[in-house]
């Protein structure tokens, strides 16, 4: 599993070996199985994703100006 920082890496790999130094309890294989698995984390990325684009979405465009520029002529 590749993490965004090499600090989260040591974070995980830390939980890990934490977790699987005590008796293996039902709720510590549930954080095993949510802490080192690839595809959930690719899910909480694109959850990222999905909110950045919400929160861009409901943001106003920049002003756009515009002009044209007339000669008159007198005849």
């Amino acid at each position: 599993m590749r993490q965004r920082t090499e600090q989260d890496e040591q974070a995980v790999a830390t939980r890990v070996k934490e977790l699987l130094s005590i008796p293996l309890s039902a709720e510590s294989a549930v954080e095993l199985a949510l802490i080192d698995n690839p595809g959930l984390q690719a899910a909480y990325h694109g959850l990222g994703v999905a909110e950045a684009d919400l929160v861009q979405a409901g943001r106003l465009r920049n002003p756009v100006f515009g002009y044209v520029h007339l000669r008159w002529r007198m005849f």
